[in-house]
């Protein structure tokens, strides 16, 4: 069977998405919207796994993670959270308290939301599949984790496909959360006859594809006036016969040059996409990881948030907008506390932003009314792009919602599901001198430990005061304090990662005979404190050691570490390449170009996956000398691995037809500065060049001409 997952968001279209995404992988997922609902689905359904949003209506997502660990059934289930605020420090203390299997805060990129579910219902997996059975009876605990016949799906060859209907997630919700998951894929949608595709990129549309045959080139520019019929009928047959694409056919028919048809590229796109958003029905499908071939390419400058304003204000079905304020008109409406607002850029208007200034949560939708046509749009795009949010309950004074916010900031300890008492069962037990505590303690970080070699002293006569014996006592736990300073809790012990439990367990004893502090009993305080300072250090190795599953825990844990330590090595790399980069392009500006071809080496050294850099670097070298032997031939190289680097980009294809047409190669650079169009239809040094090549192949016609008249 596959595994089960309870998606818990109080963002209902976000929820929707992630519960779509899961069950394409081969999960069976169910999904609440608030704390009470999430808690009886719970209970009905003994999920494997539940990702749980912090900021709930009704019970928060601490508190119900409470409740679920104060259930004997459901103590062992993992539970995710998900937070818009920032994991701080009392955030993670009460998650890890609470045996939360992990917070992460939003915006989290889809792949590695769904590789940390799929690596955390494997741990329960195989944490079930280990764990001893015991017998039943009314003191066996019923901790459930993944059951024997349920696991997570073995992952396909091909990633699968998140679907569903428009109506349930409309195309302005679904940018916005695809934007908010940083994914990237296809989008492909389909309403009646319509069949359109959009290519995303870290959650921004870039290229899109059409069925629709008024949304041709040619159409396009016939229904604008800019042609007529009869050459739009002419250019398609001249396609059919093979001639090329349309828009080169028309500049060959002299009916557009190489800007208007730069200028008419990006209005097709334009016009293919934001059509979508007129559709009030029909369904999409999102494959990750694949790429659109054919597509017309956006040139989208701004945030994908500016492209839904636009999208929503021009093109949405004013039914929807009617929809919308009929099913939120009673809900008091306020300035969002969710997290994508804040990662993205809408411009708007004088009139928009004092439209927003009357959104601060004293008011219902239907308070606001009446509203003009756009004024409506506004609010319905604010919603989408959760800047704006919906509340239930009683209406507040806007004053009163004012002062209520700097209490919660300058008084953060007030915050109960952060701060309160935890209960009895969940407080750690005391320290037992005889034997090692058998409860779970919540996992140290897996980080090296700082042990202070002994306590400062408090003053002369404390030394003073110290026998011979106490002074030997001292100097043989601070050689032991030396000793497991800065080590790991394998060091601390003396053990390997391959020991078992039982050589684990010795090695304790040993260690644990030479500073358990009742050897110091009758010395002085200054050498108790020592000792119980060492043996704090042995106990917690041996708690976290000792059993293999916490064991395996805290190797995740390093690994973990490890791994978000080459991640932040690679981003030092990558900022140092892109500050060699910056240098590169303003020596280059100034025509050094010897120095700008050295810090265009740095920045491919230091990051050396980055198709652009390699791209300037083959530039610099040809432009630094030209003329040297095997120059070209290494600058075109670097042009073609930086086109293979990054295949969206137009800097490899308009510098490798710079360099061909140095050459004389001005049929291959033409079609080198026609992609460069293609990629991004506003390159002015592009449409420049292939202005140059037309006039160049004119005067070159114009020269047999007069020839072939003599």
């Amino acid at each position: 069977m596959p595994a089960r997952v309870l998606c818990v968001d109080a963002d209902r279209s976000y929820c929707e998405i992630l519960a779509r995404t899961f069950r394409a992988e081969g999960y069976e997922v169910h999904t609440a919207h608030d704390g009470e609902t999430a808690l009886q689905k719970a209970s009905s359904l003994r999920p494997d796994l539940v990702t749980l949003e912090v900021l709930l209506p009704k019970r928060d997502g601490f508190a119900v993670l409470e409740a679920l660990r104060a259930s004997q059934p459901l103590r062992g289930v993992p539970v995710l959270l998900l937070t818009g605020c920032s994991t701080t420090p009392a955030y993670q203390s009460r998650a890890q308290k609470l045996g939360a299997a992990g917070i992460v805060s939003k915006p989290v990129p889809l792949d590695r939301l769904l590789a940390i579910v799929a690596e955390k219902l494997g741990s329960a997996k195989r944490a079930s599949a280990s764990a001893p059975k015991k017998a039943a009876g009314p003191t066996a605990p019923a901790t459930r984790a993944a059951p024997a016949g349920r696991a997570a799906p073995a992952r396909p060859a091909r990633r699968p496909a998140l679907s569903g209907s428009l109506h349930e997630v409309p195309f302005p919700a679904l940018l916005h959360h695809l934007h908010g998951l940083r994914a990237s894929g296809v989008i492909h949608l389909e309403s009646g006859k319509k069949k359109k595709k959009v290519q995303v990129e870290d959650g921004r549309p870039v290229s899109v594809k059409s069925n629709l045959v008024n949304e041709t080139l040619g159409h396009l520019l016939a229904a604008s006036g800019r042609i007529s019929l009869d050459v739009m009928h002419e250019s398609l047959l001249r396609v059919k016969r093979g001639e090329g694409l349309q828009g080169q056919i028309l500049v060959a028919m002299h009916m557009l040059d190489e800007e208007d048809l730069a200028h008419a590229l990006r209005i097709q796109a334009e016009e293919k996409l934001l059509e979508i958003f007129s559709w009030s029905d029909g369904s999409f499908r999102f494959d990750r990881g694949v790429r659109l071939a054919g597509g017309n390419t956006l040139s989208v400058k701004g945030s994908a948030a500016n492209l839904i304003s636009r999208g929503v204000l021009t093109r949405v079905p004013p039914e929807a907008i009617d929809a919308f304020f009929a099913e939120r008109g009673e809900l008091r409406v306020a300035p969002s506390q969710k997290p994508f607002w804040r990662f993205q850029d809408v411009d708007l208007d004088e009139v928009a932003q004092k439209l927003v200034s009357r959104v601060d949560g004293s008011s219902t939708l239907m308070d606001l009314l009446p509203l003009d046509e756009r004024s409506r749009r506004l609010l319905y795009l604010l919603s989408t792009i959760e800047m704006i949010e919906f509340e239930v309950g009683k209406r507040r004074a806007p004053a009163a919602q004012a002062a209520r916010r700097p209490a919660r900031e300058a008084r953060p300890a007030e915050q109960p599901a952060l701060e309160r008492p935890l209960p009895a069962a969940e407080r750690p037990a005391p320290p037992s001198a005889a034997r090692p505590r058998a409860a779970a303690q919540p996992l140290p970080p897996a980080t090296p430990i700082a042990l202070p070699p002994e306590p400062r002293r408090r003053a002369p006569a404390d030394d003073a005061s110290l026998s011979p014996e106490d002074e030997r006592l001292r100097a043989e736990l601070a050689q032991t304090a030396a000793q497991l300073a800065g080590k790991d809790y394998f060091g601390v012990l003396g053990v390997t990662r391959a020991s078992s439990d039982d050589q684990i367990r010795e090695a304790y004893f040993a260690l644990a005979k030479r500073t358990h502090p009742d050897r110091f009993s009758g010395a002085a305080d200054a050498v108790r404190r020592v000792a119980e300072e060492v043996f704090a250090v042995v106990s917690q190795a041996y708690e976290t050691l000792g059993h293999r599953d916490r064991r395996n825990e805290y190797l995740r844990a390093e690994r973990d570490k490890e791994r978000d330590q080459k991640d932040v090595e690679e981003g030092e790399r990558a900022v140092k390449a892109e500050l060699a980069f910056q240098k590169g392009i303003s020596m280059l500006r100034k025509k050094c170009h010897d120095e700008a071809a050295e810090l265009f080496k740095e920045a491919v050294a230091h990051y050396g996956d980055e198709g652009e850099y390699h791209a300037y670097l083959g530039w610099a070298l040809y432009l630094a000398d030209p003329r040297a032997r095997g120059r070209a031939e290494l600058a075109r190289n670097h042009m073609l691995r930086g086109r293979k680097l990054a295949p969206s980009s137009d800097k490899p294809y308009l510098f490798l037809g710079r360099l061909y047409k140095a050459e004389g190669k001005d049929s291959v650079a033409e079609k080198m500065f026609q992609k460069v169009i293609e990629l991004d239809p506003d390159c002015v040094d592009a449409i420049r060049e292939l202005r140059l090549i037309d006039m160049r192949r004119q005067r070159s016609k114009g020269l047999v001409r007069r020839i072939l008249r003599r």
